[in-house]
């Protein structure tokens, strides 16, 4: 792992995440400091001009015309809350994460994929250009299975391969999402069929 492990809980959020007393294996927390230093100057202005317009600066606009610009600044803060900050905590059984004010939860044993998605040099965490901002150090790749249907995300991460490795050892608990049990058998069924059996010996 690139960066000692983290169980302990850094704020109230990563408290309250964990408040049923489950065992962290690993902590991991994400600010996209890169969207936050393009995004909070730009919602600034926008409140700015709302303020401006809403006083009067302009006596030709309506007043009613404030609210283009905090329109505006209102998309502007609800993205920043919601993809901001992303907080991850791997248990014994669960991934659990807070993006932003959604909460995700996944049973390990549910997992069908998990990959580290570093970021190298100018290139994004994945697909999708919104990515450069909110995965600016890259994201781990989750595929689960939930009712029947199979669902993935992308999951922003300050230490990706940690997250991903820390799910992975996590999931080592329950061998039988993790590998097909039929690969097992047959190797051990090649090995016999290439060692001579007692009555081959005897027949020598």
């Amino acid at each position: 792992m690139g960066e000692s492990v983290r169980v302990a809980a850094a704020d109230a959020v990563e408290r309250a995440l964990t408040a049923d007393g489950a065992r962290v294996l690993l902590r991991d927390k994400h600010v996209a400091r890169t969207a936050a230093a393009l995004m909070i100057p730009a919602a600034l202005l926008f409140l700015l001009a709302t303020v401006a317009v809403a006083l009067g600066a302009d006596p030709s606009a309506p007043r009613v015309a404030a609210l283009i610009p905090f329109a505006i600044f209102a998309a502007m803060a609800y993205t920043g809350l919601a993809n901001m900050v992303v907080r991850s905590a791997v248990t014994e059984r669960e991934l659990r994460v807070q993006w932003g004010m959604r909460r995700i939860t996944v049973p390990l044993a549910a997992i069908t994929r998990c990959e580290a998605k570093p970021r190298t040099g100018g290139a994004t965490a994945a697909t999708g250009a919104g990515w450069s901002l909110f995965a600016d150090r890259g994201a781990v790749a989750l595929t689960w299975d939930e009712g029947g249907a199979s669902r993935s995300a992308l999951i922003p991460a300050h230490d990706p391969e940690a997250l991903a490795q820390a799910i992975e050892a996590a999931r080592g608990g329950h061998g039988s999402v993790r590998i097909d049990a039929a690969e097992p058998a047959m190797a051990e069924g090649a090995e016999r069929a290439a060692s001579p059996t007692d009555a081959q010996k005897q027949a020598r």
